[in-house]
């Protein structure tokens, strides 16, 4: 009996950390982003802040973030295609 309650709970854990783990949401992908970059992680961080484009495609600031990452890892066309995006160019002219 203590070896199927064992089983079940283990079951369980691992039930919702895979479930937990494929539904993270756009916020939570940023800030993994952001720690990932300040670590020097730059293709972890590229990783997760395209998830988070992925979510939220009209999110000027994962453009620019990720575009930050690209620059770091020295994809100069990238970084310029992700900072040139549509949303990055309406970020600015409001700011203006």
């Amino acid at each position: 009996m203590k070896k199927i309650l064992l089983f079940l709970s283990l079951a369980f854990l691992l039930n919702n950390h895979f479930s937990y783990s494929q539904s993270q949401s756009f916020q939570e992908l940023m800030d993994l982003g952001v720690t990932q970059s300040r670590l020097g992680n730059h293709a972890a961080a590229q990783s997760y802040f395209s998830q988070a484009i992925a979510i939220k495609p009209d999110d000027a600031i994962a453009y620019y973030d990720r575009g930050v990452t690209k620059a770091n890892l020295k994809d100069n066309r990238g970084a310029i295609n992700d900072f040139g995006s549509p949303k990055n160019v309406m970020l600015y002219l409001s700011l203006s």
